[in-house]
């Protein structure tokens, strides 16, 4: 058997192992081979590579874990190599945001890993948003017309002086020629396997303990499908959420990060998406793509709580 073959065989395997490939575009072969190309055979004599060669000072920032993404896709895009990252997205209104910004510089795969949302149906409802709205990202960079279909006037938006300071903001992607398409892996739904981890904690405020674990919970798994998949990087949309603590969600990344091994384990991607008006840009662009936008996390214990809210409330 070729060496081509015998890494053909090896990746499809491995990556399988740990999560679905959702049929948006093309199969988990191409896929396999696509962020396998890392591993390829040598090159032989006299050949010249496509792949570009890395400065050692653009090195030395994608093996530094405490740089933040903004320098990373920085120093990368002024070689022209974007790496790829393998992003948790929790819903599409969280992620849309995350996306745009994202997929100038990284090649990127999200990633539908989400036990905490026990309810099956709205487990469904949100996955297919996410790859609606994938759909429909992949649709403009093919295209390449990244103008809104449902443009809103400052006014009208009435969220942000960002708006009314650059109202291109309500009539058009904040996206370029290097936007890139975007992938989607599906991981298996595992709702018992949050449960068990949640149990003792049903009664603790959200944004507590039992979130920190939930954190901890998909970070790990998405470490690991980022190892399996050969991925540069891994992320979460979790910090554009007021409600998500970045600062302790970046710790529990790069902790995750610590415990990979292999010459070839990827690094975590720091973030706080929800800066630089993050999560006000979600908003406007779930008008925009008519996303499904939830009022509570996810789990059941979140949806109580903000039941009780809304009935206090009244």
């Amino acid at each position: 058997m070729s060496l081509f073959k015998e890494t053909y065989i090896s990746i499809s395997f491995r990556f399988y192992k740990y999560s679905i490939r959702a049929s948006i575009d093309f199969p988990l072969v191409n896929f396999a081979l696509r962020f396998g190309g890392k591993r390829a055979p040598k090159l032989a004599a006299g050949a010249v590579s496509t792949e570009p060669v890395l400065l050692p000072e653009t090195a030395a920032l994608l093996a530094d874990s405490t740089v933040s993404n903004d320098r990373i896709a920085e120093s990368a895009r002024q070689q022209g190599y974007a790496p790829t990252l393998l992003l948790q997205a929790c819903c599409a209104p969280c992620s849309s945001a995350c996306l745009e910004r994202l997929r100038e510089d990284f090649r990127v795969t999200v990633y539908y890993y989400n036990p905490n949302i026990t309810d099956s149906a709205e487990y469904v409802k949100r996955k297919e948003e996410e790859k609606r709205l994938i759909a429909e990202l992949n649709r403009q960079v093919k295209e390449q017309d990244f103008a809104f279909s449902h443009p809103l006037s400052a006014e009208e938006d009435g969220r942000s002086t960002l708006a009314a300071d650059h109202p291109e903001l309500l009539r058009a992607m904040h996206s370029t020629s290097r936007a890139r398409r975007i992938d989607i892996l599906e991981a298996p739904y595992d709702p018992e396997r949050f449960l068990v981890m949640a149990r003792g904690m049903e009664e603790m405020p959200e944004g507590g303990a039992r979130c920190f674990a939930c954190y901890a919970l998909r970070l790990k798994q998405t470490a690991e499908a980022a190892l399996a998949g050969g991925f540069d990087y891994f992320s979460t949309t979790l910090t554009i959420s007021p409600l998500k603590n970045a600062d302790r969600l970046n710790e529990i990344g790069e902790k995750m990060a610590a415990q990979l091994r292999g010459e070839r384990a990827p690094r975590f991607l720091p973030s706080d998406f929800k800066k630089k008006n993050g999560y006000l840009r979600s908003i406007q662009l779930s008008h925009e793509f008519g996303l499904y936008r939830q009022n509570y996390c996810g789990c059941e214990f979140s949806r109580r709580q903000a039941e009780q809210k809304k009935s206090d409330r009244m």
